[in-house]
């Protein structure tokens, strides 16, 4: 029989201990069924569980899970996914950055802009647009 998703997990360590004990089908079944006060309440723990978490599919879902709630002083951990070698990973990371912080696109952003996915580079310009709108313009007229 089926267990709840996630009924029952009112502790956030408590969700955080059996999410790291199931396989990843199951943990992205987990995210899915976190409601509104859930995800308010475990979204501090978002970046310690994308650092533990090892399958970038999770790891991308984490981040689309928490995106909006994603802890300030967290960013940089996003940040570090910019890099990723899986695409899913990368364009989450991206889009949360771009949405909530577009200045930590720093030094990744040059890369980004010329990215071989067309993904990438589209939300790369509107990280710069939200930066420097001029260089923005100037970038779409280059390319």
């Amino acid at each position: 029989p089926s267990q709840p998703v996630v009924a029952g997990f009112g502790d956030p360590r408590e969700f955080q201990d059996v999410f790291f004990r199931e396989n990843p089908a199951r943990r992205l079944a987990l995210l899915a069924g976190l409601k509104g006060p859930q995800l308010n309440q475990f979204a501090p723990l978002a970046p310690s569980m994308l650092e533990k978490e090892g399958h970038p599919l999770v790891s991308a879902a984490i981040i689309k899970t928490f995106g909006n709630r994603w802890p300030e002083k967290n960013f940089k951990a996003l940040s570090g996914n910019l890099g990723s070698k899986s695409l899913c990973l990368r364009l989450a990371a991206l889009e949360v950055l771009v949405q909530k912080v577009p200045a930590e696109l720093g030094k990744s952003l040059p890369k980004l802009l010329v990215s071989a996915d067309p993904r990438i580079r589209g939300l790369a310009v509107r990280g710069l647009a939200a930066i420097d709108m001029a260089e923005a313009l100037l970038h779409l007229n280059l390319v």
